[in-house]
């Protein structure tokens, strides 16, 4: 990408100031929304609502015109039927805006080939009049340390290093709100829609290169072309990592999908070739999606796949460390024996009545006690067959059996000793009956760099996904990556 078009995609993410054509006093409507959404997110620059009858929208002065507004604009969010738009659209190139984002939809994923002339027309236009065109048919950009917010709900993601490239507006959206109940920090989101003028290679080419980001989630149904889009995976994945949700894999989906964003989703086998061949990461559901960035956010390198996975913390752990054998093993990760000389101070530790003193480590015998907890865990991390370390706190047994002074000092262990331990630490935390504890705790301990999974399959998934990742990169010498901090 050349530096022309790299500093024209940035500004559509640093505007000074956003119009919204159709915002309207009337509840409920789409223009009304999106101008809401600005001014509950304080956004961070100039707001001029656009309404042909003039007068307020939400205690701001609204204009008849673009033409109208005496300061210049940078952003213009269009949510009008589609009838409606040559004259607001020549508003545009006379007033000198940056972007035009269309919230309107009704081209190619509904239309087919006349819809997709339409969207060419479009966007030939927005080039040759000086600005660009976002969409038709989505919900925009957003950038969270600019209080910019995502679409007409508003959502106003955590700052962070990852970006998000959505061909669907509701997904990156769902996406968003993954990120704040689960701690992942974005830098910038985009839903491009049908991507009549930018698409999703623009701004996937875009990421690579920004500062701010350091990981890339995309979800995307499609793409135009091909060979580039593999030539960007491959560049980017370079110095960071990539995960792409690809949409429209089966052939319902793929049906679906075209009536969608007008998207022609391609074969699977040859997406999932893509990449491959690009070291890019896939993932088949937003769950694994967000399990995946999440753990690129926080967790260094995972360049060992040996894992201790220490439970029982004031209740009985046989069962869940004999089904942590089985999880690790299925999913091409290993559960090594210790040591003899951990086996030997864990044993004069906790005793060997009641506790599973081998990998997976049951620790029911320290009844909760967080300083021989914090021995054992010191213990089971410093062993040298020993690369990933993951502990289970199952909140509900905790409340049944201890007090809460006594959860509250535990916790608070576990947060000071993980960063000291050496190695990479995941919690599990099932939910439960003490689900407002419990979205604390995953606060407190992301703020403390350990990501937290409902269960141990997720996190053990995850991890063997980030191992063969760290493999690959090694192997094929690809730049040292860093995830930009917690």
């Amino acid at each position: 990408m050349d530096t022309n078009t790299f500093q024209t995609i940035d500004s559509i993410f640093n505007p000074t100031s956003v119009a919204v054509v159709g915002a309207s006093r009337t509840p409920g409507k789409a223009g009304s929304a999106f101008l809401k959404g600005l001014i509950a997110a304080r956004f961070k620059g100039d707001l001029f609502p656009v309404n042909p009858e003039g007068g307020e929208v939400m205690g701001l002065p609204a204009y008849r015109c673009l033409g109208d507004i005496p300061r210049p604009v940078d952003n213009v969010i269009v949510a009008i039927p589609r009838a409606a738009l040559p004259p607001v659209l020549e508003d545009c190139a006379t007033k000198g805006v940056r972007m035009v984002q269309l919230f309107t939809a009704g081209f190619s994923e509904l239309s087919g080939e006349d819809g997709l002339a339409q969207e060419k027309q479009l966007a030939a236009r927005a080039r040759s009049c000086g600005y660009r065109l976002l969409g038709p048919n989505c919900i925009g950009v957003s950038r969270p340390a600019l209080s910019l917010p995502l679409g007409p709900e508003g959502i106003l993601a955590r700052p962070g290093h990852v970006g998000f490239v959505s061909q669907s507006g509701s997904l990156s959206l769902r996406t968003a709100q993954v990120g704040i109940t689960r701690g992942i920090g974005f830098s910038k989101i985009v839903s491009f829609g049908n991507g009549a003028d930018l698409d999703s290679l623009d701004f996937l080419e875009y990421m690579g290169m920004d500062p701010d980001t350091t990981v890339i989630g995309a979800y995307l149904e499609g793409v135009k072309d091909g060979p580039r889009f593999v030539r960007i995976l491959k560049d980017i994945c370079r110095t960071k990592p990539v995960v792409v949700w690809k949409g429209g894999a089966t052939e319902a989906g793929a049906r679906t999908a075209a009536s969608h964003t007008g998207s022609l989703a391609g074969s699977m086998a040859v997406w999932r070739a893509a990449l491959k061949q690009s070291a890019a990461m896939a993932a088949d559901t937003l769950e694994e999606a967000g399990d995946l960035l999440l753990g690129l956010q926080t967790l260094p390198p995972v360049s060992g796949k040996r894992v201790t996975i220490i439970s029982g913390l004031a209740d009985g752990g046989g069962g869940e460390s004999v089904a942590a054998s089985d999880i690790c093993t299925s999913l091409g990760m290993e559960a090594p024996p210790f040591a003899p000389a951990t086996v030997k101070a864990l044993t004069g530790l906790v005793g060997s009545v009641g506790s599973i003193l081998h990998n997976p480590l049951d620790l029911s015998q320290a009844y909760g006690r967080p300083e021989r907890i914090r021995q054992a865990l010191e213990l089971a991390s410093g062993d040298p067959n020993i690369d990933v370390v993951i502990f289970e706190a199952v909140l509900d047994f905790l409340y049944a059996w201890l007090s809460d002074e006594t959860i509250e000092a535990l916790f608070s262990m576990l947060i000071e000793l993980s960063p000291k331990l050496g190695k990479p630490v995941i919690a599990i935390l099932p939910p439960g009956i003490n689900e407002m504890p419990r979205l604390e705790l995953e606060k407190r301990l992301l703020a403390a760099g350990v990501p937290s999974y409902p269960s141990l399959e997720r996190a053990v998934k995850t991890l063997a996904r980030l191992h063969r990742w760290n493999r690959q990169r090694a192997e094929t010498e690809i730049e040292s990556w860093d995830r930009g901090g917690p």
